[in-house]
């Protein structure tokens, strides 16, 4: 349920064929989420982040981040709050 201040809950697919997507959110910002976009390939085209973007439309302040990861190699900034990483970077130190 939604209450005041607090967004309507995003309505954003988790699965797209082979690749997939979801929202995340931790215990102490209970109404901030991070949107993830998991893309099974190397190249990354702008239409790629236009989920997070229309997630970050929908949430306002509450949207935090959102994050494509990929099979590339660099990390890169695209837009207010959404990055492109590669996927490695998360078993990375």
């Amino acid at each position: 349920s939604t209450g005041p201040g607090r967004p309507e809950r995003p309505r954003w697919p988790e699965r797209l064929g082979e690749e997939g997507r979801g929202i995340l959110h931790a215990g102490r910002f209970r109404h901030a989420r991070t949107g993830v976009e998991i893309k099974a390939r190397a190249t990354v085209t702008a239409p790629d982040f236009a989920a997070l973007q229309a997630l970050r439309g929908q949430l306002g302040e509450w949207f935090q981040a959102g994050i494509v990861l990929y099979l590339g190699e660099h990390v890169v900034p695209f837009g207010d709050k959404i990055w492109l990483a590669p996927l490695l970077t998360l078993w990375e130190p």
